[in-house]
């Protein structure tokens, strides 16, 4: 009798426990993003230059309006979405799929890292076109001002690995392209950048020109460190460009070097 009792319960304990599964999975599915940014209070864990408003949709597909300001007058601002996967949280992995655009140009990207250990971070499918005004709030206060970034970068699967233990880069791979880039003077009609890592440094072989004259090269950059070793080629002294004797030394008519080192 007491066996049967049991059953009979277990029985009628069934479709309760399925409703509290369907509940509660329903709840988590449509979790407010709004609700969670609040309880994570995750403007307190970003930098004062940077803040995230209006955040709308849910937790696994929501969007936010970024703003990233180092002065009034020198600001970007940007609506960015997100896809956060719930099959890599059960795996204990934050894996999301995300995209920042605004009228200047967007990107999209991949971000996966552990729960339990985020000490790295790995960004894979970089691509996306951008003006490089968009740009011009990111340079240093003491270059910002010297005149208007111009011309066009487009990013092409770019992929990184971040060490949070090492505050630096330990992989990247990928390419950026720069057309019609005009920042002081400074002219190049294009310009190919292909990152790899070298000794703990990252390495940007820079390739490009414009007519009668061709840029080579390449900049190592380490996390407090940097190191430039570039030349223009021109064909002759007339196709030289003109800003070369600003920004680098002449050799010959037709040679003109960039060497420089310096910490962060």
């Amino acid at each position: 009798m007491i066996q049967k009792l049991l059953k009979t319960i277990s029985s009628a304990a069934w479709p309760l426990l399925v409703f509290l599964l369907v509940l509660i999975g329903s709840l988590l599915y449509h979790l407010p993003a709004s609700w969670v940014f609040k309880q994570m209070d995750i403007q307190s864990q970003l930098p004062k230059s940077m803040q995230l408003s209006e955040p709308q949709g849910t937790l696994w597909n929501g969007r936010t309006q970024l703003r990233f300001s180092q002065s009034p007058q020198s600001v970007f601002s940007a609506e960015l979405d997100w896809q956060l996967s719930p099959w890599a949280l059960l795996m204990m992995n934050a894996n999301l799929s995300i995209s920042l655009n605004n009228a200047l140009g967007g990107a999209s990207w991949k971000v996966n890292t552990g729960l339990l250990d985020q000490n790295q971070i790995e960004l894979s499918d970089l691509d996306g076109q951008w003006q490089l005004a968009a740009l011009q709030p990111f340079l240093p206060n003491a270059v910002r001002g010297f005149g208007q970034l111009k011309g066009q970068l487009t990013l092409q699967k770019l992929a990184m690995i971040w060490d949070g233990k090492q505050n630096w880069l330990t992989a990247v791979e990928g390419e950026l392209q720069i057309s019609g880039m005009d920042f002081m003077g400074m002219k190049i009609p294009s310009l190919k950048v292909k990152p790899e890592m070298k000794n703990q440094q990252v390495a940007l072989n820079l390739i490009g020109g414009g007519a009668g004259w061709e840029l080579s090269g390449n900049s190592l950059l380490g996390a407090k460190t940097f190191q430039h070793d570039l030349k223009i080629q021109a064909d002759n002294a007339k196709s030289m460009p003109d800003w070369v004797d600003l920004m680098m030394r002449k050799k010959t008519p037709v040679l003109a070097t960039l060497v420089q080192k310096g910490r962060w």
